[in-house]
């Protein structure tokens, strides 16, 4: 059995942890990388110990799901005793499965409604959220009982954020859509947790979100407290274990999902309105 990790939005950030962290399992024979920059996923696999696929793919293009699909009926067709033709498990045999499918790939845009083009609004939701189910639906065919699925929430889950809109929007679709994969696939013995983090320190997002924003009173300026994206990974990957369908990864986001559940939107707004500027 050819056991095989599809980790998505690979080529840095918590993707690269992810990779690296999965590439330390003995239980994975195969890692596929998938991302847009080609050059980084290439650095990736030469660091990496276990078999690498690399697919340098933009998921937000219906053209690169296909080229994922096709990849999988290629991988299962030199391993021909899996069943294409069902989504359950075969019983018994050798073949090739997917272990793991980790949705990182994803982007966020910091600023007022008017301060982000229309094309990066487009983008966060053919990333942050149709991306994510393409790539679910795509992968589950060939997994089995014990797979995992992890999906990359976020703190900004759990209420509306004003100046980060958008952004919390597709995370809080996120959160909710695997919640509910979470049931769908529980007779199959699939695990799904989404991984809800604060601002994860050391990563790209902040740089990258912050790129298109006009600076201005609308601008989030209060960062501090962020998460170790190493700890977050290994933390949802120990949750992920446990089948826990949500995880948080840190005090502030711990503490956020407890108090969103007692306090009012309204009041969580104003409050943040006043966190983002101090």
């Amino acid at each position: 059995m050819i056991k095989i990790a599809v980790i998505t939005g690979a080529s840095s950030g918590l993707g690269s942890i992810y990779a690296k962290l999965i590439d330390g399992r003995k239980d994975i024979d195969e890692i596929w990388l998938i991302a847009r920059r080609e050059d980084k996923l290439l650095e990736l696999s030469s660091s990496l110990e276990h078999r690498t696929n690399i697919l340098p793919l933009d998921l937000t293009k219906p053209a690169s799901i296909d080229r994922l699909e096709n990849a999988l009926k290629a991988k299962a067709e030199r391993v021909p005793s899996y069943d294409l033709s069902s989504a359950d498990e075969k019983k018994g045999g050798d073949g090739m499965t997917i272990a793991f499918l980790v949705n990182c790939a994803g982007v966020g845009k910091i600023g007022n409604y008017c301060d982000i083009e229309r094309e990066d609004n487009e983008r966060m939701i053919a990333l942050n959220c149709t991306a994510f189910v393409n790539a679910a639906n795509t992968v589950l065919p060939y997994m089995k009982r014990g797979a995992r699925i992890i999906n990359i929430s976020s703190t900004s889950a759990f209420q509306p954020f004003q100046h980060l809109a958008v952004y919390a929007a597709t995370k809080a679709f996120v959160l909710s859509w695997s919640r509910a994969l979470h049931w769908e696939l529980f007779t199959r013995g699939i695990r799904v947790t989404a991984v809800c983090p604060y601002w994860m320190k050391k990563t790209e997002f902040i740089k990258n979100a912050e790129s298109s924003g006009i600076p201005s009173s609308h601008s989030i300026r209060n960062f501090r407290f962020g998460d170790d994206p190493v700890f977050a990974a290994r933390l949802s990957l120990w949750a992920s274990a446990l089948n826990l369908p949500v995880v948080t990864t840190g005090v502030v986001s711990t503490l956020h999902r407890l108090i969103a559940k007692i306090i009012p939107r309204g009041i969580m707004q104003a409050l943040w309105e006043l966190w983002r500027l101090l």
